[in-house]
Formats: structure tokens, C-alpha cells, sequence
């Protein structure tokens, strides 16, 4: 199921395998943490996120957030349901998605992150490689 600890365990894997990734975050030092809202009618009930601790373009860690990774995390992103399917359907480009709103960046700076909208690219594409189980409501 998308966004749990297994996810995102499958998603660190994936980055550790793309060298794409690995070039474009060679100079990324930090931790994010990614939140999907709640949305009845996608079948997301609670407040999901996962943690991700990216440094030179290693996942050193991934997991299942805390609410001590939210606090302290460098980033914090948060989107509806319907942007994360979105995005990880490639309706959507989290560049594009982040300057219109559709994602909102909670904890960070966004002029920080410019330098890396390669590397954010990169995160996405490996994040559509895991193979995903939806919650029920997720398709219509």
C-alpha cells in the first residue's frame, strides 16, 4: 500500500539502484519528509507520510514518518491524494505542481530546493517504479 513502511523501503531501493538519481542529488544533504492528506473519496482516512534521509545521492534511510521526523526534518511537502496520484501517474510535474500550490512545501526553503528540481524529478520516477497498491477509491 502506498505511503507505508514497506513502500517506502521498495522507493529507497529503487533509489539506490538509478544512477540517474544518484548524479542529480550528487550535492543533496538532507532529510524529507513527503505527507499525503486525508481524502474519503480516495480512501486515504488518516494523515500518511513517509521519511527519507537523502545525502549525496544515498537514501540512507527510509521508513514511515514520526511526528519527530516532521519536526525535524529539513523539508516537509504535502499534497492531496489526488496530487500524489497524480504526480505518480506523470499527470502531474512536481516542479510544476509545488510553484501552482498543488504541493505545498510546510518546513523548508523553497529557493533551496531550485538547484534540485533534477533530483526531484528523479525521486518521482523511481517513486513510480514501485509497484503500488492503492487505496480503494484510488482508480475512479
Amino acid at each position: 500500500m502506498i505511503f507505508t513502511d514497506a513502500w517506502v523501503k521498495c522507493w529507497a531501493d529503487k533509489l539506490s539502484d538509478s544512477d540517474a538519481y544518484r548524479t542529480a542529488a550528487s550535492t543533496w544533504e538532507g532529510d524529507i519528509v513527503v505527507v499525503m492528506e486525508p481524502d474519503d473519496s480516495m480512501g486515504v482516512a488518516d494523515w500518511q507520510s513517509v521519511y527519507l534521509d537523502l545525502w549525496h545521492g544515498d537514501c540512507r534511510e527510509a521508513r514511515v514518518a514520526t511526528q519527530q521526523d516532521e519536526q525535524e526534518a529539513a523539508y516537509v511537502i504535502s499534497a492531496s491524494a489526488v496530487s500524489w496520484k497524480e504526480i505518480l501517474e506523470g499527470e502531474l510535474d512536481p516542479i510544476m505542481a509545488l510553484m501552482r500550490g498543488r504541493l505545498s512545501l510546510k518546513k523548508g526553503n523553497l529557493a533551496s530546493l531550485l538547484p534540485y528540481t533534477s533530483a526531484a524529478k528523479e525521486l518521482v520516477v523511481a517513486a513510480r517504479e514501485v509497484e503500488t497498491v492503492f487505496p480503494e477509491g484510488w482508480s475512479e
